[in-house]
């Protein structure tokens, strides 16, 4: 899927530059499911050290010990007193970002061009097909409103919700991923990116950070920009982005997060930070903690799975399938 997005985009190009892309590609859908299922994982626990996440990942594959919340521990400890704690292979459950990432991306390549009415269906129909993902109780109603036949407008169940005001959540961003494949012109990337977003989150925070998300990963893809031009070019369309009256407006009103981590832009440094030039993909501790463990807000109790899945895709997007699939 990767690699015929790829020639899609970069039909024209020459051979070296299609083949990078296509690496590029790979690596930043796997890098996408990666991280919704490594974040999913520790979803639970208020925090994680950095140590026993790399543990973790370079034991994929092996029996490990799942991790337990506080609460769960002393149970564990009882029933240790019965038996030794068995170890087993741990399978990994992509959440509802995985499920609606790819539905993004088949819309996109079945039609070859954006269609919201083609998008809005298969993310309903994948909602029922297999409603077991973790779905947001929000965005259900507008799915079974999107199932309706009297549905005539796939953009209006997303405006109705929160009285008018739309989501502001993260929903469109977490599977913005195929936007920047599909398109390689940085306007048409924010354009489809925002509407994309729009048929679950109308409010201009959602879409924005959906925006902003669909923008890193392009200029990730483009992998030769160091970490200051990559967010010079963030912040200079982020500027323009929000300079909108709606935006403004939504900016100003009183807005509550439970998470001490910003959602959308403080993620990126560090990310970059511990990507060298030289070796864009390789696992590095560039600080006292792990920069994987900044970028998804695992150390602060952030919304793991989320954060893990806009890690991977921008970090491997720039790196490559070959990077990632060595780390494994």
């Amino acid at each position: 899927m990767a690699a015929a997005m790829a020639a899609s985009s970069f039909s024209s190009g020459p051979g070296s530059v299609l083949g990078r892309s296509r690496r590029r590609f790979r690596g930043c859908l796997l890098g996408a499911l990666l991280g919704d299922c490594l974040g999913g994982r520790y979803e639970a626990l208020p925090s994680v050290d950095g140590p026993e996440l790399l543990r973790f990942v370079r034991g994929l594959g092996r029996p490990q010990r799942k991790p337990r919340s506080p609460e769960g521990r002393d149970a564990a400890r009882a029933e240790e007193g019965e038996k030794k704690n068995e170890e087993e292979p741990e399978i990994l459950s992509y959440s509802d970002d995985t499920a609606m990432t790819h539905c993004v991306v088949k819309s996109l390549m079945a039609k070859r061009d954006f269609d919201e009415v083609d998008m809005a269906k298969r993310f309903a129909e994948e909602y029922k097909r297999d409603p077991g993902r973790d779905y947001g109780a929000g965005v259900i109603t507008v799915f079974k409103k999107l199932l309706s036949p009297k549905c005539s407008d796939v953009f209006e169940p997303a405006r109705q919700r929160f009285n008018g005001k739309g989501s502001y959540g993260n929903g469109g961003a977490m599977r913005v991923a195929g936007i920047p494949l599909a398109y390689s012109n940085v306007q048409d990337v924010k354009k489809f990116a925002k509407l994309s977003a729009q048929l679950t989150h109308s409010n201009s925070l959602g879409y924005n950070g959906a925006i902003l998300q669909a923008l890193a990963v392009h200029y990730a893809l483009q992998g030769d920009l160091n970490r200051d031009q990559f967010l010079e070019h963030l912040i200079g369309h982020m500027e323009d982005v929000e300079a909108d009256e709606k935006s403004v407006a939504d900016a100003q009103m009183e807005w509550h997060c439970s998470s001490p981590v910003c959602p959308y832009g403080h993620l990126f440094i560090p990310a970059l930070h511990g990507a060298s030039s030289r070796d864009p993909g390789r696992i590095q501790q560039p600080a006292a903690d792990h920069y994987l463990l900044h970028l998804s807000g695992w150390g602060h109790g952030h919304d793991r799975n989320h954060g893990g899945g806009h890690c991977g895709c921008i970090l491997w997007g720039r790196a490559g399938a070959p990077e990632l699939e060595a780390q494994l």
